[in-house]
């Protein structure tokens, strides 16, 4: 990860449970400007921001969380939002994003 990616670790908190149903985990490149900003847009936006964490595609949580898919999702270099033990990606990671985000941007979903 690059130096101006070290916020995104930042948000996630490490007591919470990633695996607890109302979790989800938003998974993005770290070093993709689009991917930073669209993070700064959706956090100060999000319903209940303790229901969501967020980390880089190349740390080692987003390789245990991905699994065996981790190669394909690398390869795509897509967002990726996991939600108990279901996997979005690429438009519909950005739904459940959104989804997960205040009105006006819930409607979305």
């Amino acid at each position: 990860m690059g130096p101006s990616s070290g916020w995104l670790l930042a948000t996630v908190d490490t007591e919470m449970d990633p695996y607890a149903p109302s979790m989800a985990t938003v998974m993005v490149d770290a070093e993709c400007g689009l991917c930073t900003r669209l993070l700064s847009f959706v956090h100060p936006r999000l319903a209940d921001p303790s229901t969501v964490r967020f980390i880089g595609l190349d740390t080692d949580a987003a390789r245990d969380a991905l699994g065996d898919r981790y190669d394909e999702v690398i390869a795509i270099d897509t967002l990726v939002v996991a939600e108990g033990n279901r996997m979005y990606l690429q438009s519909s990671a950005a739904l459940r994003l959104a989804a997960q985000m205040r009105a006006p941007w819930r409607l979305l979903a």
